[in-house]
């Protein structure tokens, strides 16, 4: 398995159905991920979208609990923010995005940034849909993604690695308005300046017996 995908499912019935329909048009093997959509108590009709799904895709699997939200990071003492993964292929589809990640919050508060995701899929051959997007154009739509959540009353943040930064978006527009968390991996410190740093995805704690990201934060 390369890749897990995890999907928080509460009142979430308006955007439930074009998320999975977006994974599962990548045309990815679906042998080599699995999405995992956790039932956190929703009381609308998300899962019988959800159950849609599962009738037709072996790698989609479900777990059920009581509505947790965001609670029980903050009791275990985990300041809790948002990271999303864009398909946006224009400013307006950015925008929507940043009123999903609002409407999905639901007036919950944040601690840290909605980072944006701009990176390219796992799609074969770069056929991801907004894999062909320029720097221009993806920077273009980090702001209007950015820009909506700060009128929305949250705090922005951009997430990528050090190549992306340097290549594939203006780095030093956003890093000039936005926070910035940058990965990379097998060095001793971020090369970039950031407020965010993700340097390895190979960490371990007790407890746990997979791999974790492991992040350090400048901003506390």
């Amino acid at each position: 398995m390369q890749l897990s995908i995890i999907i928080p499912v509460y009142k979430v019935e308006k955007y439930i159905r074009d998320t999975l329909q977006s994974i599962y048009r990548q045309q990815y093997d679906e042998n080599l991920f699995e999405v995992i959509v956790i039932n956190d108590g929703t009381p609308d009709d998300s899962m019988r979208i959800v159950a849609e799904f599962t009738n037709k895709h072996a790698n989609l699997h479900i777990i059920n609990q009581k509505n947790q939200g965001l609670s029980c990071a903050r009791n275990a003492g985990l300041k809790v923010g948002v990271y999303f993964f864009t398909q946006a292929v224009n400013e307006a589809e950015a925008q929507e995005e940043a009123e999903a990640c609002n409407w999905a919050l639901n007036g919950r508060m944040l601690d840290y940034p909605i980072f944006y995701d701009t990176e390219a899929s796992t799609a074969p051959g770069g056929t991801g849909r907004a894999d062909g997007l320029g720097a221009e154009d993806r920077t273009k739509c980090a702001i209007a993604f950015c820009e909506r959540v700060k009128e929305l009353g949250y705090k922005p943040g951009v997430y990528a690695s050090t190549t992306w930064y340097r290549k594939r978006v203006n780095y030093n527009t956003l890093r000039s308005r936005y926070t910035i968390w940058n990965a990379h991996y097998g060095v001793s410190s971020s090369p970039i300046g950031c407020d965010l740093w993700q340097g390895t995805e190979k960490a371990r704690i007790n407890g746990y017996s997979g791999d974790l990201d492991a992040n350090i934060s400048y901003i506390g």
